[in-house]
């Protein structure tokens, strides 16, 4: 019996000490072992118990981990790849970086991810596998009807689903639902984002904007421009009080005069998050401290590096450290 280049221990550790990124020298050393490398980093993702899965080592070692699965095209990796998905919540770094690794894996994973949408009644579960789904390769009729039906109840993420599907049938749907979207101004910033997105699916599959589509485009954009600084206020003031943004628990903000108190849905903002604050990635686990760091302990940031290389200059600078 071969053994394996690497123990699962010290896959982990070399994982975990590559922080956000694995350099590419280490990347090439790893996947120079070629299949023996598979089994490892399948069971480094198994190793650690789901309450761990978001620790800023065990998640970076298995951030890595299915990229490399995925490079590899191991097929054994798919089960273990659904498992996170599912045990993870959406706006997690481990969480993002295996849907992207799944989208690599081709029709390999297409039935697996197909019947685990099937089998859930979980949305967020669901909107995680249509991501995949259509990155696949694969056409399915089936699949087809479930990015139209996702549509109709989620245009500002399915519209991207169906692009990313590129079946130009789409085409009509997203006219129709585009036609049919109402644009509101209630203060927040992303209250038309679903028109930004069919805008961009539409192009993407060739079609283009009718004059009402462009007017209502523009109206959109007008709108999401006018309150981004909604967004910044609201990072700027969790940066000052060192607190993580709380995606179950909207922050309310000021509304403008005649209307009502408008509700930032942190879910539905996280693409902007890294333009709003880059500091406060929605893609890291947070460990906040309610005491003031010391300059070796690990950032309030969720970075992973200590607090004297990561914030303590600017936190200081504006007093927030002092």
């Amino acid at each position: 019996m071969t053994t394996p280049p690497f123990s699962v221990q010290s896959l982990h550790e070399i994982l975990a000490r590559s922080g956000d990124r694995l350099p590419e020298e280490t990347r090439k050393r790893i996947l120079s072992h070629g299949q023996a490398v598979a089994q490892p980093l399948l069971a480094l993702l198994k190793e650690a118990p789901s309450s761990r899965i978001d620790d800023v080592d065990a998640g970076t070692a298995k951030v890595h981990a299915v990229g490399l699965l995925a490079d590899l095209q191991a097929a054994d990796a798919v089960a273990p790849m659904l498992e996170i998905l599912k045990r993870t919540e959406g706006i997690s770094w481990i969480h993002d970086r295996t849907i992207e690794a799944m989208k690599r894996m081709g029709q390999v994973a297409f039935e697996p991810a197909l019947l685990a949408y099937q089998a859930t009644d979980d949305d967020e579960l669901r909107h995680s596998l249509c991501a995949v789904l259509p990155c696949l390769g694969v056409r399915d009729e089936g699949l087809f009807q479930i990015l139209l039906r996702e549509l109709e109840k989620n245009p500002d993420r399915a519209a991207g689903w169906l692009a990313d599907y590129g079946d130009p049938r789409g085409l009509e749907c997203l006219a129709r639902r585009l036609d049919a979207f109402e644009i509101v101004d209630n203060g927040s910033p992303f209250a038309n984002h679903a028109v930004i997105e069919m805008q961009a699916a539409i192009q993407k599959l060739g079609g283009r904007l009718t004059p009402s589509h462009q007017q209502k485009y523009g109206q959109a954009l007008e709108l999401a421009g006018r309150y981004r600084h909604v967004l910044h206020e609201y990072f700027d003031s969790l940066r000052q009080r060192r607190v993580a943004p709380n995606p179950t628990q909207p922050p309310k903000l000021d509304a403008p005069k005649g209307r009502g108190t408008p509700v930032v849905d942190m879910r539905s903002s996280m693409p902007l998050l890294s333009t709003a604050s880059p500091s406060l990635s929605p893609n890291r686990g947070y460990g906040v401290p309610s005491r003031r760091l010391g300059r070796n302990e690990r950032c309030w940031c969720g970075s992973g590096k200590k607090y004297k290389k990561c914030h303590w200059a600017s936190d200081h600078q504006s007093g927030v450290g002092k």
